[in-house]
């Protein structure tokens, strides 16, 4: 596996690229690591895997400044870190992660009426070949995902039901701000005050 990790800076027209050293980058911004642990070679180039090196007037143009030092600071501090394969394949595990543990969080199997175990929800993902995106949040794959995983596990959106107490000068406020997302199954009045019997979804 290589041990070199490409910093990439796009600035208009122009991209440039530094070598660095595997998981330095980071390092360096929370400055525990100093530049010269990072450069694999003090060379900034516009595309590294075809060998073409920054011309000045590029370097010029882009950071005010044909000082290659200089340059790659602004690319250190500011470009986009190519992740290597492990990286990328560790934030997709766990980015799946995340959407197993928010079905189980937020869904239940509506027989039993308790979430359904991890390992169940993840043979579920596996089955459907739902493919993870790491860079897609979790909840938002979840939502994508629960359209297939309802054909191999019965899921129902968990609720919690609860008794409310308002203040009848203030029920028409609260019941606006209610009917975006709690179920009123119940009304009782009580003097100045109306008891609601409501479950959140």
């Amino acid at each position: 596996m290589s041990q070199t990790q490409l910093v990439r800076y796009r600035h208009g027209k122009n991209t440039f690229e530094v070598m660095t050293n595997v998981g330095s980058v980071q390092k360096y911004r929370d400055q525990k690591l100093g530049l010269d642990n990072v450069l694999q070679a003090d060379v900034v180039w516009t595309n590294q895997s075809k060998g073409e090196r920054a011309k000045g007037a590029e370097l010029k143009e882009t950071f005010n400044t044909e000082d290659i030092m200089e340059c790659i600071r602004v690319i250190l501090a500011k470009g986009e870190i190519q992740l290597t394969a492990a990286e990328r394949r560790e934030q997709t595990d766990q980015k799946r992660r995340e959407i197993v543990y928010y079905v189980h969080k937020y869904y239940t199997d509506p027989r039993a009426k308790t979430p359904h175990p991890i390992a169940r929800i993840d043979a579920a993902l596996t089955e459907i070949k739902f493919r993870v995106d790491p860079d897609i949040p979790a909840e938002r794959q979840a939502q994508d995902a629960l359209k297939k995983l309802v054909e191999v596990i019965p899921l129902k959106r968990s609720e919690i039901v609860g008794t409310l107490s308002v203040p009848i000068k203030a029920l028409g406020a609260v019941q606006g701000i209610l009917s975006k997302g709690v179920e009123v199954s119940g009304e009782t009045y009580t003097g100045d005050s109306c008891e609601m019997t409501i479950s959140v979804v």
